[in-house]
């Protein structure tokens, strides 16, 4: 029987539309919603949420292997 190895590719967000627009519109769009007085304000962890996507695989930000 052949012996099965696992090989592990790096997924890149950043070639993705929804990452290309976060990335370029993030920041106007959080702004715009915390100067509207007519809306609640986003919950915390969804801009957490929106940020740390933003971080995701990127090998910059650190990485970890695990065997």
């Amino acid at each position: 029987m052949a012996a099965l190895t696992s090989t592990s590719r790096r997924r890149q967000p950043e070639a993705t539309a929804l990452y290309q627009v976060l990335a370029e519109h993030l920041a106007t769009f959080l702004a715009r919603t915390a100067d509207d007085e007519t809306r609640n304000p986003l919950p915390r962890f969804v801009v957490r949420e929106l940020r740390d996507f933003l971080d995701c695989r990127q090998l910059s930000r650190g990485f970890c292997r695990v065997h």
